[in-house]
């Protein structure tokens, strides 16, 4: 904000009116003094108005000097002033209290401050207005001459601030100030969506970017259609000329009605920090205007149903046992030639078997049971969307799954022949720690998405780990086996075997962390003792594995690390057959044994054992 100052109307010197002088002292103590002569009633004087503002401020500080013999400050309140423009702009003020400079009683005036909330808080700025500050009848009084009489009392105008001070692109299209940019003409009802996301500050100051104002419109899901990526930070500062990027996933799970449209906007806003210029706090809509298409339906007969895939390919689902299938596709022709949207499954129990075999591969987009399912057989089948359960899941077997999560009271084998990108969400929150909710996952290609595991986990065994691998174990890891390269974040309450085949590169393994319901690194993570069996890798890259390592302040390797639980956060055995660089921490309150290269290495001595 341009600080100005402008003298008075009076003359400098007469008897109580603003000298130039003081002018020049209220500038230094960073007011803005008001160009409007101070009205005036029968009983006492209200000198003018000073406008105190911190850049990027949303609440603006009125600063009011009442002069009268005996000026009541009991009479101080919410009530004394309100804000008005002919924009149509009306508020209220708060009382904050006696500003610094109030000399007393005494001395023939009080000084006090009163806030009100600044009406360019809102998304896109209104700068250059003009706002009218009154006094009401019957607020503020003099005990020697009574309640002051209504009136207006000064004026003052919002500086114009800087626009366009920061640009955004989504997946390569440039959005501008108050725009939004659309995806997803056709969500399906279980679908995800990323989105890359890119600020820039183009402004001579710091911006603060935040990704915020999540609304619902028909159609609604139970909780926000929006995240973030595991690992991505949205900086709460941007210095000029900076730029981030982030990933922000939409996902249409728990659409109320299918066939509705949901507009479902995520407004990215953007104001002035610390002492930079006062900007204008800005948005930029990333807006998934998605219709839900209406699925025409059909309900699996007893013995089994066959349809045609969109490859042309037959198709057969089956279900043995207690409760009904009923598939969901977007076409409507027939014979469908169409992949299913969602299978639904009602009154199923752990005896309910489902099958579904095909001549070719075959896309589902979703899943969901009123109960627990005993089985779920789709060999040749990926997963596009959620799988979800209201019970346990005894067996699943996919040929992959690309995205979605599954989520389960328990899940006892999970099988994927190829790539399982999807999310895990088993076993109910608050469950026992040393209780098992997921058994053996056995993956042949590489895993990726967020998992968050409510209890223990027996085994898990995979070809490769992605970056977008993150996975918090509120239990016990048994086993983990990686044969490959392992990329992601895991954190456990306890690590039994651990086994990285290839290289483990960018990765945190924190055994006594816990993500936290989201299951990714992002501010909500919590810590505590831990341990680790055995660890074996090929090789190891700028990665950190650990037990019970506490950063304190949330921030790592900053001088204040600890290790809860001392020398019960233990390391048993850690191994790596070729080479760690320098970059790479293994940290516990003692490691009984430590190869690197196929040389015993002595922790005390070498600094990537070491907290700093």
């Amino acid at each position: 904000m341009q600080r100005r100052v402008q003298n008075g109307r009076r003359k400098a010197g007469a008897a109580g009116f603003v000298t130039t002088e003081r002018l020049e002292a209220r500038r230094l103590l960073s007011a803005v003094v008001l160009d409007q002569a101070p009205a005036f009633d029968a009983f006492a004087q209200l000198q003018r108005v000073d406008l105190v503002s911190t850049p990027g401020s949303t609440v603006v500080t009125l600063r009011v000097t009442y002069e009268g013999p005996q000026i009541d400050t009991t009479t101080f309140d919410n009530n004394d002033l309100t804000v008005s423009s002919l924009q149509g702009f009306h508020a209220s003020t708060s009382f904050a209290g006696l500003d610094a400079t109030d000399p007393g009683a005494g001395h023939g005036m009080r000084v006090a401050d009163y806030t009100v909330q600044a009406p360019f808080s809102t998304f896109g700025a209104v700068g250059n207005q003009s706002y009218n500050v009154n006094l009401q009848a019957n607020q503020v009084s003099d005990t020697t001459l009574g309640f002051m009489a209504p009136t207006d009392i000064g004026t003052f105008q919002i500086p114009a601030q800087t626009a366009n001070t920061f640009t955004v692109n989504v997946d390569g299209q440039a959005v501008g100030n108050g725009q939004s940019v659309n995806f997803g003409d056709a969500i399906g009802p279980l679908a995800t969506v990323t989105k890359t996301v890119t600020i820039t500050n183009t402004s001579a100051g710091a911006i603060s970017p935040q990704v915020n104002a999540i609304q619902y419109q028909n159609g609604s899901p139970t909780a926000s259609p929006y995240s973030i990526q595991s690992g991505d930070v949205i900086p709460s500062t941007l210095p000029a000329g900076a730029s981030t990027t982030f990933h922000l996933t939409f996902n249409a799970t728990g659409f109320s009605t299918l066939g509705q449209t949901g507009h479902f906007p995520a407004v990215i806003t953007v104001g002035g920090t610390g002492a930079s210029p006062l900007v204008a706090l800005q948005d930029v809509t990333i807006n998934a205007t998605a219709t839900v298409p209406t699925l025409t339906s059909f309900t699996v007969a007893p013995k089994g149903s066959t349809f045609i895939d969109a490859a042309g390919k037959k198709v057969t689902i089956k279900v043995t046992g207690p409760g009904q299938a009923v598939l969901g596709f977007v076409s409507s022709a027939s014979p469908f030639n169409a992949d299913p949207s969602l299978l639904t499954l009602t009154g199923t129990t752990a005896k309910t078997k489902i099958t579904i075999s095909s001549q070719g591969s075959m896309t589902l987009g979703g899943v969901t049971a009123d109960g627990p399912i005993g089985s779920f057989i789709a060999t040749r089948t990926t997963l596009a969307g959620n799988f979800q359960a209201a019970g346990a899941i005894n067996i699943l077997t996919l040929s992959a799954a690309s995205a979605g999560t599954i989520s389960a009271q328990s899940l006892t084998t999970l099988s994927s022949s190829g790539n399982f990108l999807a999310g895990l969400n088993v076993g109910p929150a608050g469950q026992a720690p040393g209780a098992a909710v997921l058994g053996t996952v056995n993956v042949k290609g590489s895993m990726g998405g967020v998992w968050v595991i409510n209890g223990g986990v027996k085994s898990v065994t995979a070809a490769a780990m992605g970056s977008t691998f993150s996975a918090t174990v509120a239990g016990q890891l048994a086993k983990l086996v990686i044969k490959g390269n392992a990329n992601g974040n895991l954190a456990a309450l306890a690590m039994g075997v651990i086994q990285i085949g290839g290289i483990l590169s960018n990765a945190n393994f924190l055994a006594g962390e816990s993500f936290g319901a989201d299951g990714r690194i992002n501010g909500n993570e919590t810590f505590g003792p831990g341990s680790i069996g055995t660890f074996s890798a090929g090789s190891v890259v700028n990665s950190v594995v650990a037990a019970g390592l506490d950063p304190v302040d949330r921030v790592f390797f900053n001088g204040n690390d600890v290790i809860d639980g001392g020398a019960s956060s233990v390391i048993k055995s850690l191994t790596i057959k070729r080479t760690a660089d320098n970059n790479s921490r293994f940290l516990a309150g003692a490691i009984r044994t430590a190869k690197i290269n196929g040389k015993k290495v002595n922790p005390a001595a070498d600094a990537r054992f070491k907290l700093s």
